[in-house]
């Protein structure tokens, strides 16, 4: 499932093997292998791999059948559920504006799992 699920994406993103192994610093022997089932990725690379390629390990390991990230769902969520939190520090000092800023960018740099 790996290795068809992974040259569909990389052909998706219109990448070559040469350039997808420069991406996630390998080679093209590598991804070459991945692709034709002689190797498998470690946990590492396969992280690496779904970040490369915008799309996640259960897409490429096949548990899901939707290639898109769910980055942009989970920011949704994420956002209503912090506004209860937040919504004291919109109008607030410059201080509170710094803090607020610390908040979201600590909940962005968690968004992918």
């Amino acid at each position: 499932m790996l290795d068809h699920r992974l040259k569909i994406a990389r052909k998706a993103k219109k990448m070559t093997q040469e350039q997808l192994a420069i991406k996630v610093q390998t080679t093209k022997g590598t991804i070459s292998n991945y692709e034709n089932g002689h190797s498998t990725p470690s946990n590492e690379m396969l992280v690496l791999l779904a970040n490369s390629l915008n799309t996640t390990t259960d897409y490429l390991l096949g548990n899901t059948n939707n290639p898109a990230p769910f980055l942009n769902k989970k920011k949704t969520k994420l956002s209503s559920r912090l506004s209860p939190i937040t919504l004291p520090l919109k109008n607030g000092t410059k201080n509170c504006r710094n803090r607020r800023k610390r908040i979201w960018r600590s909940f962005e740099r968690c968004g992918r799992f």
